[in-house]
């Protein structure tokens, strides 16, 4: 069977052409009437013809017509069978003539897709030009609102799409009854109810403030072009958990109905991650002030009284010199140059304490030895110790390189002046997620949630601070009498699962 090519439906002629007109009839008395109708009207326009409803088929395929006009019966069947529903679905108007008037036909043919039904007359046949012209005008109305059709179900497709695929929140809530409407897929999974549950309830059902909510609600201007945005909201999930949200509202007409689209977004994640900011903020302004203190009580307790000392010895070096004992000046120069050494000698060791230069030579591993190495040959104390680091340690991890070094520093100080140990422990070493800090001592002990002092417990603070600083942590396990274990651990890699390169 030859292919028929497509076509789209017929829109209403202009003025300036023809008028295509296809006739199904097997009278050719009544064909000749619609021509000459026609043509006393001065229409321009074309018929052609024919007789059976195949041969009106292999026409309309090949070149269809701006309007069709149909006998009801034919030899071969009916236009019943030619014509496609719903009205407008057709390529073109169709209308359809009868020698009888039925009005059960009639009906058959509108329901079936016939845009009119023309019972044959001489008086039908002379107006055929208006009945044709009316119906080409309603054609034009059809297919504009077919199209207006398509459009708003197209634009309706698009709104859905773009409402489910949302990843905040969004709910139609009914403005005089605060009903739920309509909720995309993240509401649902937001709150963990099911859409015929969630429909079920009003807004302030959602919330763990509901006069606020309603009264956010109410106070939502009916104004399109007006958004309200509240930063801080506390609402409840189905299993009961209390979460903080920021909701964006705003009024619109929707399906006819006043209602207000709300935007939900849970910012949990958030508050916390501000909140951490906030607590790092504090830690890092504590531990600063804590190293001024400590830097402080170092320079003071180093060179304090030399400073005293020097500037008595130049009170004495003026007096003899006032008094011409030259010899007994000179001599007092010497013991001041030697303090000076000395002082340069506690400072030089103040900073090497603060920051080691090892580390930047010897790398963590390197100077954690000197460190063990210092405090066993300045105290009666048997110091074990192994160290194991990874050898790129030090340039991925410079804070963290620090930090283990001050609290080792730390640990050795409190366990060799203050827990009167006779032996330490000190390990450190690594796996492939973490390094850890070990430090053991059999000394005297204390009720480690309880320290003996508040400096003991603002240092252990600190301490623990500073482990944290650096996504680390921070365990003291002690009784009295039982000795002390120190233990901090500090990742080797980032939440994201990298390696980490902190600086």
């Amino acid at each position: 069977m030859e292919q028929v090519p497509e076509v789209t439906q017929s829109e209403a002629p202009r003025a300036d052409v023809p008028l295509r007109i296809l006739i199904a009839d097997d009278e050719p008395a009544h064909i000749e009437a619609i021509r000459r109708a026609f043509e006393a009207a001065g229409i321009k326009f074309t018929i052609k013809s024919a007789a059976t409803l195949r041969a009106y088929r292999e026409l309309a395929a090949v070149e269809p017509p701006d309007i069709a006009l149909l006998d009801l019966n034919f030899p071969d069947g009916s236009a019943v069978d030619v014509l496609t529903t719903p009205l407008g679905a057709g390529l073109f108007p169709i209308l359809v003539m009868t020698s009888h008037g039925d009005e059960g036909k009639a009906v058959q043919s509108i329901k079936s897709g016939a845009l009119d039904y023309i019972v044959k007359s001489p008086e039908t046949f002379a107006g055929m030009p208006h009945s044709v012209e009316s119906a080409l005008r309603e054609w034009k109305l059809i297919l504009e609102r077919s199209v207006a059709g398509r459009s708003l179900r197209d634009s309706e497709a698009r709104y859905h799409q773009l409402f489910e695929a949302q990843s905040d929140a969004i709910l139609l809530i009914d403005h005089s009854t605060g009903l739920i409407i309509d909720a995309n897929v993240a509401t649902l999974t937001l709150y963990g109810y099911d859409k015929d549950e969630l429909l079920a309830k009003k807004n302030v059902d959602l919330s763990a403030e509901p006069e606020a909510t309603s009264r956010t609600v109410r106070e939502t201007p009916a104004d399109p072009t007006r958004i309200v945005t509240i930063p801080l909201r506390l609402h409840r999930r189905k299993n009961g958990a209390v979460f903080p949200v920021e909701i964006t509202a705003r009024f619109l007409i929707w399906e006819g109905r006043s209602v207000h689209l709300m935007t939900v977004r849970d910012i949990s994640e958030r508050i916390a991650i501000e909140e951490e900011r906030k607590l790092i903020s504090r830690r890092v302004a504590r531990a600063r002030e804590e190293e001024k203190r400590k830097l402080a009580i170092a320079l003071h307790n180093a060179t304090g009284a030399m400073v005293v000392s020097l500037s008595s010895s130049l009170l004495v070096v003026e007096e003899e010199l006032k008094h011409g004992n030259a010899s007994r000046a000179i001599r007092k120069v010497a013991q001041m140059r030697k303090l000076i050494k000395e002082v340069s000698s506690t400072l030089k060791k103040v900073c090497v304490e603060i920051r080691p230069p090892s580390l930047e030579t010897s790398g963590l591993a390197g100077t954690l030895s000197q460190l063990v190495s210092w405090f066993s040959g300045h105290g009666n104390i048997n110091i074990s110790y192994s160290i194991d680091l990874p050898a790129d340690f030090g340039k991925k991890r410079r804070s963290s390189e620090i930090i283990i070094y001050r609290l080792a520093q730390e640990a050795l100080t409190n366990a060799v002046k203050h827990s009167k140990a006779k032996n330490i422990q000190f390990v450190v070493d690594y796996d492939c997620d973490k390094i850890t800090l070990v430090v053991r001592d059999d000394g005297r002990g204390f009720m480690a949630n309880k320290p003996s002092s508040k400096k003991t417990s603002f240092g252990l603070d600190i301490m623990r601070e500073d482990a944290e600083s650096v996504g680390g942590s921070f365990r003291i396990d002690s009784k009295p009498k039982h000795g002390t274990v120190i233990k901090a651990e500090f990742p080797l890699r980032s939440r994201g699962g990298g390696v980490s390169n902190a600086h």
